[in-house]
């Protein structure tokens, strides 16, 4: 060990014994020889003396000076080496978490439909190599869980008696494929065949995206047109009607009772997002369910009632298949209420009108998969404020976050690294309550965009480094 300090505190020592020394004799006129007597006469001191007062005062200063600057010295070592000690064993831990390939972790990635032409243009055998080509790629990027959009817009990507095919499939509303295959039950045995989850994405609300969307005569818009309501360009399900709930219910209860599906999967489309200078049109099933309730929060309810509806509907029919959720980013910004993220962006509650964590706290859901598609930096929203919030409000149930491919394999890093994919892979993983990410969308994984295909193969089955995970969890 270093002497440094130990000759730092004597030389402190020596520097209060001189001063306290030369206060106790008269500071002012030791120089003199002179010192107030207890008498009050002025006694001359001898030469000696005063000579014994100089040279001790001018080693106490020295001694002061030398031992303050050579003690806070010292004490910073103790400080530093403390303080780095601290540093490193919280680093190491860092490092640790962030490194160990975790023995249950979700790694999953979103296959949407909506918007796809590519099925369309493809013949069924196509669209099977296609798929397994897709599957394929995603297993050896270290995937095991893909999220396939089934049902983008009150439609469906399988065999159903109660919704028409989907245009997105085939290219034409209610059009089967030919020859007829089962897209779903094919996707299924494609991923468990590789230990791969399948979870059925559906939305819940939406029946058309734009104007120009036709629907065909079979479809439930034509048989109870009083079920909808239109919004912008887009016709969806009013969802302050018990009996939309009670469909999309049973859309749900009929997936489950005929498919091995892992988990129900909803993204953040529940009411619609606002259209400018445009209200949506739900007063009439406000004036008739309404019972007095704030417009806001009879909004918030009805959404409520059907999430509540589907977790005990699937509990009863298959009580192992999941329900998840994957909201938008921010559940509430803290200037509108306390619980809330340090945050200033668009909010579910008020926006999309969804309480999600009243959702995951009453236990209707079983995982939350948050939408986290904003940089490390972010000014109003940032990844590094979100996944700390997100973190703390799980309420027991199972976290993962989704991550922008796009945006992250392209976004420079903040500290040492390449770029921000990497490091938000590797935060989840610090985040005590966070059991893993899902990538938006798996496109890019499957084309090896920038490289995310390979790095996310390195991030799932190799070791990475997580020491500068620390400088932003700290």
């Amino acid at each position: 060990m270093s002497m440094g300090p130990y000759i730092a505190l004597i030389l402190l020592m020596a520097a209060i014994f001189g001063l306290c020394f030369l206060v106790d004799k008269g500071f002012t006129k030791l120089f003199r020889g002179t010192v107030q007597h207890q008498s009050g006469k002025s006694v001359r001191l001898s030469k000696r003396y005063g000579s014994i007062g100089a040279i001790m005062f001018a080693l106490g200063v020295a001694a002061a000076f030398m031992g303050m600057g050579v003690g806070m010295n010292a004490a910073g070592g103790f400080m530093s080496s403390a303080s780095a000690a601290n540093m490193q064993q919280m680093q190491m831990q860092a490092q640790a978490q962030a490194q160990q390939h975790p023995k249950r972790e979700f790694r999953g990635a979103w296959i949407h439909t909506v918007h796809q032409k590519q099925y369309a243009a493809m013949t069924s055998e196509q669209t099977q190599a296609y798929l397994v080509n897709m599957v394929d790629s995603l297993e050896m990027a270290g995937i095991n869980a893909i999220l396939w959009q089934i049902r983008p817009s009150a439609d469906a990507l399988y065999p159903s008696e109660l919704e028409p095919w989907s245009r997105y499939l085939t290219g034409t509303a209610g059009k089967a494929p030919d020859p007829m295959w089962d897209p779903l039950q094919f996707m299924i045995d494609e991923c468990h065949k590789r230990n791969i989850e399948l979870h059925a994405w559906i939305n819940p609300y939406r029946v058309t995206t734009v104007k120009t969307d036709e629907l065909p005569e079979n479809h439930i818009y034509y048989k109870h047109p009083e079920w909808f309501v239109r919004y912008g360009q887009q016709i969806l399900f009013d969802p302050g009607l018990p009996e939309c709930r009670d469909f999309i219910t049973e859309v749900v209860r009929d997936i489950v009772t005929r498919y091995d599906v892992d988990a129900i999967h909803m993204d953040d489309y529940f009411y619609p997002y606002p259209v400018k200078d445009e209200e949506f049109p739900d007063e009439k099933s406000y004036a008739k369910y309404g019972n007095g309730m704030k417009l806001d929060d009879w909004r918030r309810h009805n959404v409520d009632l059907l999430i509540e509806q589907l977790h005990y509907d699937m509990r009863a029919t298959k009580p192992w298949v999941r329900l998840g959720i994957s909201p938008f980013c921010v559940w509430r910004n803290q200037k509108n209420d306390p619980r809330g993220s340090r945050t200033n962006a668009f909010e579910n509650y008020s926006g999309l009108f969804s309480d999600v964590i009243l959702w995951t706290e009453k236990g209707w859901v079983d995982y939350m998969l948050p939408q986290l598609y904003l940089r490390l930096d972010h000014k109003t929203a940032s990844y590094d404020i979100l996944a700390r919030w997100w973190n703390e409000n799980t309420f027991g149930r199972h976290m993962y976050y989704g991550l922008s491919v796009n945006s992250a394999i392209k976004a420079p890093d903040l500290c040492e690294g390449t770029n921000q994919f990497t490091r938000m892979i590797e935060m989840s993983r610090y985040l005590d309550n966070v059991h893993g990410t899902c990538m938006w969308p798996a496109y890019p994984i499957v084309s090896n965009y920038n490289g995310a295909g390979d790095e996310g193969s390195d991030l799932y089955f190799n070791v990475t480094d997580g020491t500068n995970v620390y400088q932003f969890l700290v």
